[in-house]
């Protein structure tokens, strides 16, 4: 999981995957992306929104927002 650093295991059906695409100035995808997993106790627990906004804005994706 990319918040808490726990693996996920096969039996996590609640688990998900999201790719972010980087774009440039124009608006158009640059062929490159980065992946967060947000595992199912994360999803449950109505803490992924949250999640996923802390990571991006980490990485720099929410910087002008």
């Amino acid at each position: 999981c990319s918040m808490t650093n726990y693996l996920i295991i096969t039996k996590d059906h609640m688990s998900i995957y999201i790719n972010v695409g980087e774009v440039n100035e124009k608006g158009r995808f640059t062929n490159t992306y980065t992946t967060y997993a947000l595992c199912g106790f994360i999803c449950c627990s109505r803490e992924s929104v949250d999640s996923l906004n802390r990571l991006a804005t980490k990485d720099g994706f929410l910087k002008n927002i």
